[in-house]
């Protein structure tokens, strides 16, 4: 090779270099003008090449100049760059991996989204930054808002539901975005509940929910209302959102369904008076969905009912309104466990609504009673209680002492002593009771009458004979029974209490064939001899003296026999010792103050509320039932 031609050689080569790389780089521009082709961040080998090819980008830079200035950069360029392609989401434009936390990239996304939100003349755009928003917060934190005007995007996504009802050329695909946006929202940041109430974000997605025109927006809306009636229930009474939700319930999917039902749970929890209208609007739905195949479904409308007549017990009329005759026949058919194939938890709830309906409307008491309400509470104690045939037995329950009571056997007791008139304190409602028993209404104060709810309550009582044989033949054993097996203080006051009106309200010869089979003697005098409650002991003295009164030569000799004789005398004797001790300390500290012993600070003192009880007149007359026998 001659020196000429080595010389000529590099020549080449580098024409050759310079060529290639001017069509490299008109390559590189066309790449670049393809968003979906763009890259964030030069690799490792493009940077290595850098420093070998200055000349080159200084060549191809005045051609890159010259495009840019004549392609205009819009919003929707903006955003396929953000995004790296139209509607699709770049997670590397986080700041995942370049040094940036987390919620520094989340921020500075979020930022440029919503400053692309509010370009309300380019669709598109609005569109592709809903995409980016959808997922962008499905992954963010409460560390990703540190930043952030929460209130500036809350009110962008807002208004897009807003403009939607009034503009029908909006997407509907945006408005469900907008609607998943702040689902999503609430989720990674549960305090943005109190900013979408102050921008009307309840009202908008209530207003998704009354005239359904996508199935999708109405079932986004719903979950959205879901997470907001955790803690603003009372707002979306007021937007309507109970009534709402329950409106076109049939139309959604089981566990749209239960969205539903559980929001009007929990707005059902702190409903006011003012709002009684809405929940008449949901009766329709309740009734339908509370005996559902759906166990689920069945047990949130039971809530929701129950809810419902806690918040309006106080006034008889509305619960007479909120639970009509023919859904209280429905309600204890429900409670009843042996012709029902409801969970337990349900008819839980049903017995909790009966509770408080016949608690609350003296006349829903009287129809419950026509309604078979009684043979479902047996089924109920009976199952609870798991009670053997045999019901003159006087042992504890299957051999075994109750410990615990479970709620669905506490509402059965409750419900005994609610469908049992209780009896009168005052003495004049009293005698009127009596004549009542005696089947002499003719002589009872019609004023007295009208007047006292629980003589009302003890006429619908007794004047039904089937009802009266019903009660006597199955509460009477079961109270026994159960008072036997449990040591619960509560409970056994509410099954004495049962006795003691059974007791009183049945004649002498519905008396005698009730007790016939229950050992009543040994159940009294158990009861005299190892309780020690003085109001226990107070209601079986009552007890002993009514069976005395109606059946005066039945029972004398076999009470004598069990020692309730006996154990009537050492109460009677044990009271007149603590009258006694009682009286002497208060002449004593009477003396001395006349002496003028005692200091002025301890002549001012009050009596204790312990000597005043002592001194009070005793509301059961011992001394009269020991006198019985003698």
């Amino acid at each position: 090779m001659t020196s000429e031609d080595a010389s000529e050689a590099p020549e080449s080569a580098a024409h050759d270099h310079c060529s290639g790389t001017d069509e490299d780089s008109s390559m590189d521009v066309d790449s670049k003008s393809q968003p979906t082709e763009r890259t964030l961040l030069p690799s490792p080998s493009d940077a290595s090449d850098s420093g070998n090819s200055d000349n080159d980008d200084d060549n191809s830079g005045s051609e890159n100049d010259r495009q840019a200035e004549d392609t205009p950069i819009s919003g929707l360029d903006a955003l396929t760059g953000i995004f790296g392609g139209r509607g699709s989401f770049n997670p590397a434009m986080l700041g995942f991996g370049f040094g940036h936390t987390a919620g520094t990239g989340n921020a500075a996304q979020l930022r440029s989204l919503v400053s692309a939100l509010k370009q309300t003349d380019d669709s598109t755009a609005q569109f592709i930054a809903l995409q980016g928003l959808v997922e962008l917060l499905a992954m963010s934190t409460e560390e990703s808002f540190i930043s952030i005007d929460v209130g500036e995007l809350v009110q962008v996504l807002v208004n897009m539901l807003k403009d939607s009802d009034s503009n029908l050329s909006v997407n509907p695909d945006a408005v469900l975005l907008a609607c998943r946006c702040l689902s999503n929202l609430l989720e990674a940041l549960p305090l943005a509940g109190s900013i979408m109430c102050r921008h009307g974000a309840i009202e908008a997605l209530c207003s998704k929910l009354f005239e359904i025109e996508y199935i999708d927006l109405a079932e986004q809306a719903l979950l959205t209302l879901e997470h907001l009636s955790e803690s603003f229930p009372d707002k979306i009474c007021e937007a309507g959102g109970m009534s709402a939700c329950l409106t076109f319930l049939d139309f959604f999917p089981t566990s749209v369904q239960r969205s539903a039902l559980t929001c009007a749970s929990n707005c059902a929890k702190s409903i006011t008076s003012a709002h009684f209208s809405q929940a008449k609007d949901t009766l329709q739905v309740l009734e339908r969905t509370m005996f559902s195949g759906e166990q689920s479904i069945a047990s949130l409308s039971c809530t929701t009912l129950l809810y419902l007549a806690s918040a309006f017990r106080s006034s008889s009329d509305k619960i007479e309104e909120l639970v009509p005759e023919h859904l209280l026949k429905s309600i204890i058919e429900g409670a009843n466990r042996d012709g029902t194939s409801f969970s337990a938890a349900t008819c839980t709830a049903h017995l909790r609504i009966l509770v408080i309906v016949l608690h609350s409307s003296c006349a829903r008491t009287t129809q419950a009673l026509d309604y078979d309400i009684i043979p479902a509470l047996k089924s109920v104690v009976a199952h609870e209680f798991m009670l053997s045939e045999d019901s003159t037995s006087t042992t504890p329950v299957n051999g075994q002492m109750l410990t615990n009571i479970s709620e669905q056997a506490w509402c059965a007791l409750h419900l005994m002593v609610i469908l049992l008139p209780q009896l009168p304190v005052d003495q004049q409602a009293f005698s009127q009771a009596e004549k009542i028993v005696a089947r002499d209404p003719k002589h009872c104060s019609e004023e007295l009458y009208a007047n006292n709810r629980q003589l009302r309550r003890l006429v619908a009582t007794v004047t039904r004979p089937t009802i009266m044989e019903q009660i006597q033949e199955l509460f009477t054993p079961l109270a026994i029974r159960i008072f036997t097996a449990t040591t619960d203080a509560v409970v056994r006051y509410r099954l004495l209490q049962t006795v003691l009106t059974i007791v009183f309200i049945v004649d002498a010869d519905s008396l005698r064939a009730t007790l016939n089979n229950v050992r009543l003697a040994t159940f009294i005098a158990n009861t005299l001899s190892a309780v020690d409650s003085p109001i226990l002991l107070g209601i079986a003295m009552l007890i002993v003296r009514i069976v005395l009164g109606k059946l005066p030569g039945a029972y004398e000799a076999e009470f004598i026999r069990e020692g309730i004789a006996d154990s009537l005398e050492n109460i009677a004797s044990s009271a007149r010792a603590t009258l006694e001790q009682g009286a002497l300390p208060d002449e004593a500290s009477s003396s001395d103050r006349n002496a003028g012993g005692g200091s002025d600070a301890e002549s001012n003192e009050p009596s204790s509320p312990e000597s005043d009880s002592n001194t009070e007149e005793q509301p059961y007359d011992v001394d009269s039932l020991v006198s019985g026998f003698k």
